[in-house]
């Protein structure tokens, strides 16, 4: 997959279902299309396949797609703060045992 520009190419919002010229190319169609998802968060790998962007059929630069971004570090933060608060059970439960 070819990783997306420094800028994104399409504007935002992410562009309708309908088809529009790619803005990066001026060549290719927008098409919503899917990629593995993958980052390193608190030092942990994160895979998500099928992960939702907006790609050119021709030039194949994408961006992720907002709204699938939005419920992506949703998820995260609910996570991470379940995970904190696992932390702070464990801590007090520790310092009320010593």
């Amino acid at each position: 997959h070819r990783p997306p520009p420094s800028s994104p190419p399409f504007p935002h919002p992410a562009p309708s279902r309908s088809l529009q010229t790619c803005p990066h190319c001026s060549v290719g169609r927008i098409q919503q299309s899917s990629i593995t998802y993958t980052a390193i968060i608190s030092g942990k790998l994160l895979s998500v396949p099928d992960f939702p962007v907006w790609r050119c059929d021709v030039c194949h630069a994408y961006v992720y797609d907002p709204i699938a971004i939005g419920q992506l570090q949703a998820s995260l933060s609910a996570h991470q703060k379940a995970i904190l608060d696992e932390k702070a059970r464990r801590t007090s439960r520790k310092t009320a045992s010593s």
